[in-house]
């Protein structure tokens, strides 16, 4: 059986390297379009393919963010060209969690066809308390919601996908109608949503690790939304993204208090006065080599570079 990861990251560079080798100790190959980062996250990517990991790098230079589409054409392109048997859409902050190679094989072999894979999806909590010297998010990031441990028998009375994230199979690439919704959070086939439950298969989330990460993260993602055209109010698209950006533009620096309610966003809302629990992932990660390709920038220069290239880009039109 053959697995690939697919992904598009953008100023992931304090967390790519964990997630790129923790997840390649499931998959077999990671299929990365790289956009428009400036943080060192395309540095970081070369050295670990240079290094030998499975990885395949591609490049987006487009302003706005687009990701339902590059998605769904590198799953294609991962079943056409890599020969895939299953395609794991991977947000960059985001790493697949199962028992061993052989469980996941097993859960993937029981799926019916035509449906994508539904996993549930944990969201960790970054807090000023976190070990500050642990150099790898993934492990200096331990607590997260407990969401309960009914959340698989209640996917088919009703438990909104949003909160969810799916793979798909071969029979996805056969299926021209075939669509990998926004956020990787659902899966639909002629209009109609084409899902199933795949339990022992989870995505660690880790959406925050750091204030000054979060403040660039919902600025230049929100701006990057609304730069695609797609008119992501209407669309529904990273609402989340832009609250954290409007209280940061009206009332300035983001607080722990503000990171808390970002992440909330991630949680069933049901949920959400659940306690955190210390529930470390198993750490397939190993030494960090690359930290120190990593750019740091505060938020000032990073919106002063943005809107520059977006100057030039509108100059040159």
């Amino acid at each position: 059986m053959r697995l690939i990861g697919v992904t598009v990251v953008r100023n992931e560079a304090d967390i790519f390297e964990s997630s790129a080798r923790a997840n390649l100790h499931v998959l077999d190959e990671l299929y990365v379009l790289l956009h428009r980062s400036r943080d060192g996250t395309d540095e970081i990517a070369a050295a670990l393919r240079r290094e030998g990991l499975k990885l395949r790098l591609f490049a987006d230079q487009r302003e706005g963010f687009h990701q339902d589409a590059s998605i769904n054409s590198l799953a294609r392109r991962a079943f056409q060209e890599g020969n895939a048997d299953f395609v794991f859409p991977i947000d960059g902050d985001e790493i697949l969690q199962v028992a061993d190679r052989p469980a996941l094989e097993t859960s993937l072999s029981a799926l019916p066809s035509r449906t994508g894979g539904l996993m549930r999806w944990q969201t960790y909590v970054c807090s000023v308390a976190d070990d500050a010297t642990e150099l790898c998010p993934t492990r200096r990031i331990t607590y997260r919601y407990d969401l309960g441990p009914d959340w698989n028998a209640a996917i088919p009375v009703g438990i909104d996908a949003e909160y969810c994230k799916v793979f798909v199979g071969r029979w996805f690439h056969e299926q021209p109608s075939a669509w990998i919704y926004e956020g990787n959070h659902a899966v639909f086939c002629d209009g109609k949503l084409a899902v199933t439950p795949c339990p022992g298969v989870e995505i660690a989330h880790f959406p925050v690790r750091s204030l000054d990460q979060l403040s660039q993260k919902v600025s230049l993602g929100w701006l990057s939304c609304v730069a695609s055209g797609r008119d992501p109010e209407k669309k529904g698209i990273a609402l989340h993204w832009k609250r954290m950006f409007e209280q940061l533009r009206d009332n300035g620096p983001l607080s722990w208090e503000d990171a808390a309610r970002f992440v909330e966003a991630y949680i069933p809302p049901e949920r959400r006065s659940f306690p955190l629990v210390s529930a470390p992932i198993v750490d397939h990660v190993g030494s960090i080599r690359y930290a120190g390709l990593q750019r740091s920038r505060d938020l000032t220069a990073a919106l002063l570079e943005f809107g520059e290239r977006l100057a030039r880009d509108q100059a040159s039109k």
